[in-house]
């Protein structure tokens, strides 16, 4: 952990991992940024719980809420888990993320339901070609986003050990019968911290699967797995996130919809980041598997809120007929225009 006062890093590992048997195969950090976090919502008592941030001055003289900080971890059997920082209490856990299922509920919740009031859904694998069931799949990278945008919702995403992406959606559920269970049972245990590990967890959160147009396994002809996910807020005013690999593709959040570009330039995209300066506005740097920097910026033309990336072209008459020319690669347009030389005829 780094101190800005002193400039220093201190490393330390929490009580919540070291009592812990399962080795961590990947974690990230989320901040719940807003004056309204949107999983302080999720929680049962949202302001007494512990993870909620200090209000701090700003410099406006006004309130602003720094919002709530949370690690999420995946274990090698599989499972997830999602703590409050810096307390590190338990607030979410999920079985078997890995299997990907349709629907994601913390295990405290599912537990205290009836079989028949579960959702099944939640329970059944989405295939994907590849056997569920395998000892070693893990997830390698995880990562949770809450991009800006009206009535926004956090993303949750994890890349397996066979170049599988798993994306979900949160959303918030109220459902008074379960709540009314949990109460129930934590007033039977006396104990001051388990009422308060339970009034901090994210009874209300839950997660839905999002399918992506996208293939499953990503090998580098070496063998060696190099999907990534790069997050970016602002690259040509638009966000999400850029997947590193032997088919590299664009994640682009449009109206709380996923966008996949493929990008099918430049073959597999080993790194990633985001530039901006005055010589290159809003761009990024990738590079290539082959040691080929690249500084570029997105086509301003382009939209990409589409299945495919749209440009308007000019015609400057009306079309006819449109046909694919497979020897170039093109698509010759007939058009007709009125000419000037006519008009001078007539």
């Amino acid at each position: 952990m780094g101190d800005s006062s002193s400039c220093s890093v201190s490393v330390s590992a929490p009580a919540a991992f070291g009592s812990s048997k399962k080795c961590v195969s990947s974690c990230t950090l989320y901040h719940d940024k807003g004056v309204e976090p949107w999983l302080r919502m999720t929680s049962t008592d949202a302001w007494l719980s512990t993870g909620v941030g200090e209000t701090i001055d700003g410099t406006d003289g006004s309130l602003q809420d720094q919002g709530d900080i949370y690690c999420v971890a995946c274990y090698d059997n599989g499972d997830l888990e999602i703590f409050d920082v810096p307390n590190f209490i338990s607030v979410f856990y999920v079985d078997k993320f890995v299997s990907g299922k349709s629907h994601l509920v913390d295990h405290q919740i599912s537990d205290l339901q009836k079989p028949s009031e579960v959702d099944q859904n939640s329970q059944e694998l989405i295939s994907h070609g590849r056997n569920e069931s395998s000892q070693n799949m893990k997830v390698i990278e995880v990562a949770m986003q809450r991009w800006s945008g009206q009535h926004s919702r956090p993303f949750l995403f994890g890349i397996l050990t066979d170049g599988t992406i798993l994306c979900y959606h949160a959303y918030l559920f109220e459902n008074t019968d379960s709540a009314s269970k949990i109460d129930d049972s934590v007033s039977i245990d006396n104990s001051v911290s388990s009422s308060n590990m339970s009034s901090s967890r994210l009874r209300n959160l839950r997660f839905l699967r999002v399918p992506l147009d996208i293939q499953g396994r990503d090998d580098m002809p070496n063998g060696t797995l190099s999907r990534r996910l790069s997050i970016f807020k602002n690259i040509s005013g638009y966000q999400g996130l850029f997947l590193c690999g032997s088919r590299p593709a664009w994640f682009m959040v449009f109206r709380e919809r996923l966008r996949v570009h493929p990008q099918l330039c430049d073959g597999p995209i080993v790194a990633f980041t985001v530039l901006h300066n005055v010589n290159c506005n809003h761009g990024l740097i990738y590079v290539t598997s082959q040691g080929v920097l690249k500084i570029c910026q997105l086509p301003s033309t382009s939209n990409y809120d589409n299945y495919w990336p749209v440009q308007k072209v000019p015609l400057k008459g009306t079309p006819h007929q449109v046909t694919y020319f497979h020897e170039k690669n093109l698509y010759p347009v007939i058009i007709s225009a009125p000419s000037s030389e006519a008009r001078s005829s007539q």
